[in-house]
């Protein structure tokens, strides 16, 4: 029972059991050291990459996260969630009393920013997004997999532009409806963005055409799916203390006139769902003629790891703690 009167759910996952807990990966403390020093030169002086990758334990999870990994895709994986918490965190400096980011000025920055990202040099005023998307794009482009850097590029503009449709609704203090909110998710949380990139973290050799096959494309809706949602159970009681409003469950208290309790009842029911419609459709595969083997198969089975490993992570980061 939490201090607002209710329960939350125990999270239905069926995915593999894990050794999150037990091995990390053995290149940790390399990459580690050479990302501190990067975030340590891009803070310059500031504690606000510093602080961000506190806030998540970033180089133990980052390490536990995908054990196996090679050394380089690890530090790609570090660097995806940098840039991920990263941009957080300037986009809420950058949202302190007394100033508001315009979707003009987010635009104009992002558009600077997927420059720097595809190569071009920074300058020195660029912001502190630009400098992390130039770092990203080096990481991407070292692996030299330019059909997997297309399908990524069209992916991190995905996430940036639907930051610009989230903070809208924050600063207005409105609420989009169910249906809208679930379609962008998946974006604003850039889990889309994160799953492109596990063909680069595990060297998956998966034709394009394999990977935009409507079914296969839908199995990976659903994974980025059940990640936000869970998301949102597990933030649930820190948003609800910060009166936040883009969560799952406080959309579905307000479109179906629920209780808290109904709604975060209704979430859980959600998610178990959506994991048991994703093994179905799964299990279908070889039925319509796409054979459950080989990359494809290791793409799956890692996503489902990183699912289980990632409930793990949430209920113990600080990021998740209504007393953090």
């Amino acid at each position: 029972m939490s201090g607002s009167g209710f329960t939350l759910p125990n999270i239905y996952c069926p995915f593999p059991a894990t050794t999150f807990n037990d091995r990390p990966n053995p290149a940790t403390p390399d990459v580690a050291r050479d990302v501190y020093a990067l975030i340590d030169k891009l803070d310059g002086g500031t504690p606000l990459l510093r602080d961000a990758a506190a806030g998540v334990h970033l180089a133990d999870f980052a390490g536990r996260l995908h054990p196996d990994v090679s050394p380089q895709g690890l530090a790609l994986v570090f660097m995806s969630h940098l840039v991920f918490y990263g941009h957080e965190a300037w986009i809420e400096q950058g949202e302190a009393p007394g100033h508001y980011l315009s979707p003009l000025e987010l635009n104009r920055t992002y558009d600077r920013a997927l420059e720097v990202f595809d190569g071009a040099s920074t300058a020195s005023s660029d912001t502190l997004v630009a400098d992390l998307l130039g770092h990203f794009g080096n990481t991407v482009r070292s692996f030299n997999r330019p059909e997997n850097y297309a399908r990524i590029r069209t992916a991190l503009e995905g996430y940036l532009r639907s930051q610009v449709w989230e903070r809208d609704f924050r600063n207005h203090r409105e609420m989009p409806s169910l249906a809208t909110y679930q379609a962008m998710r998946r974006n604003t949380s850039s889990t889309v963005l994160y799953l492109e990139l596990f063909t680069l973290f595990f060297d998956l050799n998966i034709p394009v055409t394999l990977l935009d096959h409507p079914v296969v494309r839908q199995l990976q809706d659903m994974q980025a799916n059940y990640t936000c949602w869970v998301n949102d159970i597990f933030s649930f009681e820190k948003e609800l203390k910060e009166d936040g409003a883009l969560n799952l469950i406080f959309l579905l208290r307000e479109a179906r006139n629920l209780s808290w309790q109904q709604a975060v009842d209704a979430a859980a029911e959600m998610v178990k769902k959506e994991a048991t419609d994703y093994l179905d459709l799964k299990a279908r595969l070889p039925r319509l003629g796409i054979p459950l083997a080989g990359a494809l198969a290791e793409l799956l089975d890692q996503e489902e790891r990183w699912q289980a490993h990632c409930i793990v992570y949430q209920q113990r980061a600080p990021r998740f703690s209504v007393t953090s």
